[in-house]
């Protein structure tokens, strides 16, 4: 129906009531043939919506790897952001896609490109508990003390919302457990504050070896 639609001088590069075009639409969806049709037809594969979502940046957040890689191949630009800062890669940390992650990183995606408030990949999937990520990024060579505008590190994060693996993961690859926000709070002080008590007891032990 979509060919028999393109073949009578359908629009393709048109936007629906919620913004999306057929390209992102089918992205979104999964619907990989369709994104093929499209762009064999001559879809544009930067068009964005309103709010600066690429085509590319949807099919990550969906984790739909081959059309992603189809994208890719298409020549999608990998590190494409929103207007809020978001990339192909920090989406897809976030919704913790973990073999989307790494096709991006296979691509060339920029590791430590930041979202608009200076939140690095790393400090979303330590935010949103995604150790596999974690260890992915840190493997990819992820600046591990890559701060926020608000000088919260990974590992401030990972404190903060109680994620004591991925706490434990970040200090054997060597975060600073002294980086502190520009309220003046180390990832011991917002751990004691939320009562992680365990993470307390991980942070305490990793300073008393750096004292001795």
């Amino acid at each position: 129906m979509i060919k028999c639609l393109l073949d009578k001088g359908a629009k393709i590069d048109v936007f629906d009531k919620y913004g999306f075009s057929p390209l992102a639409t089918a992205c979104y969806e999964g619907h990989g043939r369709t994104v093929q049709l499209l762009l064999d037809n001559g879809a544009d594969i930067k068009l964005c919506d309103e709010d600066g979502f690429s085509p590319l940046l949807v099919a990550c957040e969906k984790g739909h790897d081959s059309i992603v890689q189809l994208l890719l191949e298409k020549g999608a630009d990998i590190n494409l952001c929103t207007n809020y800062g978001d990339s192909p890669l920090f989406t897809a940390c976030q919704k913790g896609h973990d073999s989307t992650v790494q096709l991006l990183l296979d691509n060339g995606a920029d590791i430590n490109l930041c979202h608009g408030d200076g939140a690095s990949p790393l400090f979303m999937a330590c935010q949103e508990g995604h150790e596999s990520i974690v260890q992915l990024l840190l493997n990819n060579g992820a600046d591990i003390n890559l701060c926020r505008k608000t000088g919260a590190s990974p590992l401030f994060m990972a404190c903060q919302e109680g994620h004591e693996s991925i706490v434990q993961l970040l200090l054997n690859n060597g975060a600073d457990i002294n980086l502190s926000t520009t309220d003046g709070l180390n990832p011991l002080d917002v751990a004691k504050d939320k009562g992680h008590e365990r993470i307390v007891q991980i942070l305490m032990g990793r300073l008393r070896q750096l004292i001795e």
